[in-house]
């Protein structure tokens, strides 16, 4: 963790080298390796790096943070993040994040799953039209 934070502070930030990239990759790997609880500190506690990143970056981030969320058992929080990711992947079109949604919500979320369901399907159809 020091290493890339040394690096970051040497070299110019890509939308994949980024404080904001890498916080995504943390909160990921903190999840993935069971630290769910570890996860939600640092983001209760350690806001997001203030930084110029891609759009569908932000998208990415809230539903990390939702399934993190969901871990922690804070469905409201975890809603109101997928709801907002929900909004903004079919804006701008990322049916990939969609079905991370889809996943995420799962049973847990049904208004969530049904709503990135609809999303994802409306862009189907305009692709296959």
């Amino acid at each position: 963790m020091w290493a890339t934070d040394d690096l970051l502070s040497r070299v110019d930030h890509t939308s994949f080298f980024s404080p904001f990239s890498l916080h995504e990759i943390r909160l990921r790997g903190l999840v993935s390796t069971g630290r769910a609880a570890v996860a939600m500190r640092l983001v209760e506690h350690n806001p997001l790096p203030t930084t110029v990143v891609a759009p569908q970056w932000r998208v990415i981030e809230l539903i990390t943070v939702a399934h993190i969320q969901l871990l922690a058992d804070d469905r409201s929080g975890a809603a109101q993040s997928l709801d907002i990711a929900i909004q903004e992947a079919a804006m701008q079109r990322l049916p990939h994040q969609l079905q991370r949604i889809v996943r995420t919500a799962g049973t847990r979320l049904p208004a969530q799953c049904a709503a990135a369901s609809h999303s994802l399907d409306q862009i189907r159809n305009e692709m296959a039209a």
